[in-house]
């Protein structure tokens, strides 16, 4: 069976993008859109967003004035990660 390599390696990293802007908007508070543009920025992972400053994430126009609350999100959902089954949150 012959497969052309191109199509194989175009479709994996369509496939890859897709992928890291669904696992983005699947935390609560940022959007399908957001993700789509983070993604596209290189921030592909929630661990990519915590190494993130405000201000790199509100020089990215589609972000802006809303990068404090994607970082907000973000923090929250890697507190929510680390907690182990049946354990409560810590309350600061």
């Amino acid at each position: 069976m012959d497969i052309e390599p191109e199509v194989v390696v175009l479709k994996g990293f369509e496939e890859k993008v897709a992928e890291a802007v669904g696992l983005l908007a699947a935390i609560p508070g940022i959007s399908r859109e957001h993700a789509d543009v983070l993604v596209h920025h290189g921030l592909t992972r929630l661990e990519d967003l915590l190494q993130a400053d405000v201000s790199d994430l509100a020089e990215i126009p589609e972000v802006g004035e809303q990068a404090a609350a994607v970082l907000d999100a973000a923090r929250a959902e890697a507190a929510r990660r680390t907690l182990k089954v049946g354990e409560a949150p810590v309350s600061s």
